[in-house]
């Protein structure tokens, strides 16, 4: 498993060099839930990746219309292969 950098996989190589290293799996973190971490979930889903979510290590605005972070959350358990937490990952991680 890697975690992969915050940048668009289809604006550069990032799936190529991940592929290179035969990284099937990916694990996301990062600022905005339902925007940036769901995009990125859902085109390293459409390439063939295997994607889990870090559900304590992603965040969203919550607005009178309503809870960014709820909204991915329910949308990660529909797309995402996995949603866990960083204690978790970390206790996948030192076992792999």
């Amino acid at each position: 498993m890697l975690a992969a950098q915050a940048i668009r996989p289809a604006a550069n190589d990032l799936p190529l060099q991940l592929r290179k290293q035969r990284v099937d799996q990916i694990i996301l973190a990062g600022m905005l839930a339902n925007m940036c971490v769901e995009s990125h979930c859902c085109e390293f889903l459409e390439l063939g990746f295997e994607v889990g979510i870090v559900r304590d290590a992603v965040a969203a605005p919550k607005l009178p219309e309503g809870d960014g972070y709820l909204s991915a959350l329910i949308n990660f358990r529909y797309k995402a292969n996995g949603l866990w937490t960083t204690d978790e990952v970390v206790k996948m991680l030192v076992q792999a």
